[in-house]
């Protein structure tokens, strides 16, 4: 079974590249792109409707920080 990552950044270039990150992990681990975000408020509504089982967050977003 692979383990769903889900992203949520405010910038989409940090997006873009930890999405190139888990493709060049997938041959040797068993990772998968599972969604993304670009708020706090977003990451929540996904994840009412949707599971994952990591969260890569930025800590500082507008709104809502990852931490929060």
């Amino acid at each position: 079974m692979s383990t769903r990552v889900f992203i949520v950044d405010d910038e989409q270039p940090a997006r873009s590249r930890l999405k190139d990150l888990i493709a060049d992990c997938a041959e040797a681990l068993p990772v998968v792109f599972a969604g993304e975000a670009s708020t706090g408020a977003q990451a929540l509504d996904w994840l009412n409707e949707h599971e994952a089982d990591v969260a890569l967050l930025d800590i500082r977003m507008p709104g809502m920080s990852g931490i929060e």
